[in-house]
């Protein structure tokens, strides 16, 4: 079995289900808790950790695009 680079198995760490999972459940206990929340300070602190989730998730899934655009590339022989 060969080994894979150390940015490979990053790579697959970010991209594992199980990470976007738990972003995902973060990303909505997240509002609710702001929404429930009556400190308007740290209301605006959670929407804009929400705010950093999402941009996190739109990286996630950028990273997951690529790796398929490129593997489908290497399948064709491009």
């Amino acid at each position: 079995m060969a080994s894979q680079r150390p940015a490979s198995r990053t790579l697959d760490a970010l991209a594992s289900p199980g990470l976007a999972n738990l972003i995902g459940l973060v990303g909505i206990i997240t509002p609710v808790v702001a929404w429930a929340t009556k400190a308007p300070d740290l209301k605006n602190i959670l929407l804009a950790a929400e705010t950093g989730i999402v941009v996190v998730l739109v990286g996630l899934m950028a990273i997951l695009e690529n790796r398929q655009v490129c593997s489908s590339l290497h399948l064709v022989g491009l």
